[in-house]
């Protein structure tokens, strides 16, 4: 229920609501602090860089730096600033101390080695270099502080990395390591909180445009540290997402009761059976073949069983041209393909879109946003391709979904190699969506059983979902105060709830493109006043305890395409390259040698396709 309402701009919260990160550093800060610095704004926390240098009280301000909630110690540049029986010192107070510290190593000096042998009272006795590193690990018994990560390894780029070199402690827990064995995280136990140890040549620069989201990817060991130390020391006021949603799409299957590799009634009693959620990726263009008989084993199943848009005709460029008339066109007439498909089968459809080939152009992005027809992409590709410039950076990668572009969220999903890349989406707070095409079900589903358990083992409270339900779900939140929470959405559609007892301020964030109508905003029904500032959209609720709120953002869509009217030669092709598909799918994959054939054929036709 909602008591009351106001406005709320991002640029009018107060100061006291964010939580402060102090950086201790003696000097000018150089590339690593501020890297964290702004990995912490990514997270909801205020860094603030306090330069100690001509400080007459270094002493005194990292001491009290002990009694708040977290503090950052740039040894590199500390380490000649202050003198060797301070430091003494401060390593009794380090070791009784009630908040958490970062120290950060950032070269090999033999000074730096030392201040960490006692500031660690011996548990670290050097800091060195790890050689070329090509991956980091997350340690096994680590995950109370990495989590999902535990036990996982991540491709890194190679480059000279740090780690240090353990005495005999027996209290230090290896958190990360570089290449095979060396550590470069751990973590020491104090009074009633935690030093971490973080040897590091640099910090990842999440405000860098990225050309690819590989330079994202394997950077892994250059931002996590920082986001493992933000969650110890901050907990619920940063940015968190309060739960995770999974979900296991299959490109492009008609509905019938065998596609290929799929046995749709196993694979639906097993969904059924093991609790996980199946979505089909269809092919609009096939709305009018669903036949009567295989369909009530697919309505019957709508629990665990559910369809979205995967391209129009599922033609070659189909969402790739820079035409946005088309473009406008072709995402209309999808969904009104999928929307007579519900009118003859009684088949909703989650309104999300699969790009054929994952293949987007920016223009393609502006055009689902613009149709109101559509809650978002979902591809494992969230970066487009043919960008003629690079606008997408770490900090959006970082979120549960990627809306840099126009606002229109893209929910990444992954092809099955192992269980880690999902660990690390969940760490992120990203929905787990695995997709798969139908020659993944040859073995009987074993890895598909696999995939399921192991995300279990993973994230035992992961909430399986169709695609609808986990975009409008999706959010991250942090605590502001005692009695108010912040929430950043990404659908136009949003279900959340109060996570107290106790009524609460709820206040709301939605990024939103510069040229998007807002008509207006409503919480349970009831409309709301809003802010746009900047690129985001800014709204308030007291919810009481434990309330639903269900959120609508109203905007006027653009319904203006200008698609040419498709030729019959056009048609026919659809129609080959359909048949010919199918053709692949059900029979030809059966036999290696014949399926290299008919790929080799496929190919052929999409050299000729209509652009």
């Amino acid at each position: 229920m909602i008591i009351d309402s106001t406005p709320i701009g991002p640029a009018k919260r107060s100061e006291s609501a964010e939580a402060l990160l102090p950086i201790y550093h003696a000097g000018p800060a150089g590339e690593p602090l501020l890297g964290l610095v702004k990995i912490a704004r990514c997270f909801g926390v205020s860094a603030e860089l306090i330069d100690l240098g001509t400080s007459t009280s270094a002493v005194e301000d990292l001491r009290i730096s002990l009694t708040s909630g977290g503090s950052v110690w740039d040894l590199a540049s500390l380490a000649k600033t202050i003198l060797s029986a301070d430091w003494m010192a401060l390593a009794s107070d380090l070791a009784a101390s009630a908040s958490n510290t970062l120290l950060l190593a950032t070269k090999e000096e033999g000074g730096q080695s030392a201040l960490l042998g006692v500031l660690s009272r011996g548990a670290v006795t050097e800091v060195c270099s790890a050689g070329q590193s090509n991956h980091v690990g997350f340690h096994s018994a680590s995950r109370r502080w990495s989590a999902e990560l535990a036990g996982h390894q991540y491709a890194s780029s190679g480059c000279d990395a740090l780690a240090m070199t353990l005495g005999e402690a027996s209290n230090v827990e290896v958190i990360m390591t570089r290449g095979n064995v060396s550590p470069a995280f751990i973590s020491l136990p104090c009074a009633s909180s935690h030093v971490f140890i973080w040897c590091t040549r640099s910090v990842f620069d999440v405000d860098h445009p990225l050309g690819q989201e590989l330079e994202f990817e394997q950077a892994a060991g250059e931002y996590v540290p920082a986001i493992i130390f933000l969650r110890a020391a901050f907990g619920e006021r940063s940015w968190h997402s309060p739960a995770i949603a999974a979900d296991i799409i299959i490109d492009d299957p008609v509905l019938s009761k065998r596609y290929g590799f799929v046995d749709f009634p196993k694979l639906l009693a097993l969904a059924r059976e093991l609790c996980f959620h199946v979505t089909v990726a269809f092919i609009p263009w096939n709305y009018w073949r669903t036949r009567k008989k295989p369909l009530k084993l697919f309505l019957d199943h709508r629990d665990s069983f559910a369809i979205c848009a995967h391209g129009c005709d599922h033609t070659k460029n189909e969402f790739r041209t820079r035409d946005y008339g088309d473009l406008l066109h072709r995402g209309h007439l999808a969904a009104e393909r999928l929307d007579r498909h519900r009118e003859r089968t009684g088949m909703e459809w989650d309104r999300l879109m699969v790009c054929p080939r994952e293949d987007y152009s920016l223009e393609a992005l502006q055009a689902f946003a613009d149709s109101g027809r559509y809650l978002g992409l979902t591809n494992t590709a969230c970066i487009p391709r043919d960008l003629s410039e690079k606008r997408v950076r770490g900090a959006d990668l970082l979120l549960p979904a990627q809306d840099a572009f126009f606002g229109f969220p893209i929910f990444k999903r992954h092809y099955w190699t192992d269980i880690s890349v999902f660990a690390m989406a969940v760490f992120l707070g990203k929905p787990a969506i695995l997709v798969e095409h139908q020659d993944f079900f040859r073995d009987q589903h074993r890895a598909l059983t696999a995939f399921v358990r192991q995300l279990g083992a993973l994230s035992p409270s992961v909430r399986w979902s169709g695609l609808t339900d986990l975009a409008c779900r999706t959010c991250r939140r942090r605590r502001l105060v005692s009695d108010a929470w912040e929430v950043q959405f990404f659908t136009d559609e949003f279900v959340t709830e109060n996570p107290d007892p106790e009524p609460r301020i709820i206040r709301f964030l939605r990024r939103v493109s510069g040229s998007a109508v807002i008509t207006s905003v409503t919480v349970n029904g009831s409309p709301v006043p809003y802010l746009r500032d900047g690129e985001f959209l800014s709204f308030a609720a007291n919810l009481n305890g434990h309330a639903a709120a269900s959120i609508r953002v109203g905007r006027s869509a653009n319904s203006n395409g200008h698609g040419v009217p498709n030729s019959r030669i056009y048609e026919a092709k659809v129609a080959t390259r359909r048949f010919l598909s199918e053709l692949r799918d059900n029979w030809l994959a059966r036999s290696p040698a014949v399926l290299k054939l008919a790929n080799r054929l496929m190919q052929m036709m999409r050299l000729r396709s209509v652009k």
